[in-house]
């Protein structure tokens, strides 16, 4: 019998993680990959509690659902547009790279990127309500730090853009278009 000590857990953790157990509740997606050891995982962690993610988009991070998230940049980053991208490639892709370097071209890309995320957006990003949407997002900004457009005029920019591209998308999903 194996016996694992919880430390550091809230009492809501805590009621959360006996009832899954009690309820046998599976584990999703990010719960799964999260289980993968190595430096991948770890870096891919430490995008996700980058204050974009952690404070400044409109997604709970309920579930490790900001680590999926950056987990599924970093896969889209490294081998590209994929027809599918579900537990079996993302765990592939986390086995596959656990020696990952900081220093490579994917991790500078994405700390990159998530540097002018921040720059572009200091306060706020709620308008980015949904997983897609915060992908889509990070990979857009990805493109244009790739192209060293990260000025000051660039970020505000960008959070213009995206500000209002949601607003009309929102528009028109009201009007039902």
């Amino acid at each position: 019998i194996e016996i694992e000590e919880i430390e550091d857990a809230s009492d809501d953790e805590l009621e959360e993680l006996f009832k899954r157990l009690q309820l046998g509740t599976p584990l999703n997606t990010a719960e799964k990959i999260n289980a993968v050891r190595g430096d991948m995982r770890d870096f891919c962690h430490n995008v996700a509690d980058n204050p974009f993610f952690a404070d400044r988009i409109g997604i709970k991070d309920t579930r490790y659902t900001h680590f999926e998230t950056v987990v599924k940049w970093v896969f889209l980053e490294a081998r590209g547009i994929q027809p599918q991208m579900r537990y079996p490639q993302l765990e592939s892709l986390l086995k596959d790279n656990r020696t990952f370097s900081r220093s490579s071209d994917t991790a500078k890309r994405i700390e990159g990127a998530v540097d002018f995320l921040s720059k572009a957006f200091p306060d706020d990003c709620k308008v980015v309500r949904n997983r897609a949407n915060a992908l889509s997002i990070c990979m857009l900004a990805a493109r244009v730090q790739a192209q060293k457009l990260t000025s000051d005029t660039a970020a505000m920019l960008f959070r213009d853009f995206v500000h209002n591209f949601f607003r009309q998308l929102s528009a028109e999903v009201q009007k039902g278009v």
